[in-house]
């Protein structure tokens, strides 16, 4: 099992076990998804919070990172990151709400799977979910994990299905739709 796996189990046991809910939104749903060793350009874990504000109830993340002698940081918009290190290599845990210019759609979360973890069920969205968050982003980190994507279903690695792309496309606001339209198109996604 990867570090970032080994974090995500760590740490998403550890919130699961303090009754905080989330799902996870980052690099991470490619390799669950699939199985394939799909190694990002951030080398992170991003978990998207449910029931409790990361902002609000920083504390309470603090407490818990430091109760297991994890450090705790800020991800780029502000909120906790968790700082874990996994076989020597330390791991960002990246704890994200919708706020400020931070959207993830109720659609993307509610579709959902759960995924065994050697024995930690984690829920994670789909991996057309991601790519649109992806696409959204925008940054040019985003467009390269992208680019790899495309290339691992152009070789048959990973399905997609762009029906399920297009109808989480259209939960964004319309200004944002043509922008990752744009990006998913340049990328080959959509034709």
């Amino acid at each position: 099992m990867s570090a970032r796996l080994k974090a995500l189990r760590l740490v998403g046991s550890t919130l699961a076990a303090s009754r905080i809910e989330f799902v996870s939104i980052g690099s991470e749903v490619v390799l669950l998804h699939s199985g394939i060793d799909y190694k990002p350009t951030a080398m992170d874990v991003d978990l998207f919070v449910l029931n409790v504000s990361p902002f609000l109830e920083e504390d309470l993340f603090k407490e818990i990172a430091e109760k297991h002698g994890w450090r705790v940081t800020q991800t780029w918009i502000g909120s906790p990151s968790i700082v874990i290190a996994v076989d020597e290599t330390d791991i960002n845990v990246d704890l994200y709400e919708n706020i400020l210019d931070f959207y993830v759609p109720r659609e993307i979360v509610d579709d959902a799977a759960r995924i065994n973890l050697k024995g930690f069920r984690v829920k994670v969205i789909p991996l057309e979910g991601y790519i649109v968050l992806k696409a959204k982003a925008g940054r040019d980190f985003d467009e390269r994990d992208l680019k790899a994507i495309r290339i691992l279903e152009a070789k048959g690695k990973i399905r997609l299905d762009l029906n399920r792309v297009k109808k989480y496309i259209k939960t964004f606001p319309e200004e944002d739709r043509k922008y990752i339209e744009h990006r998913l198109s340049k990328q080959g996604f959509l034709v």
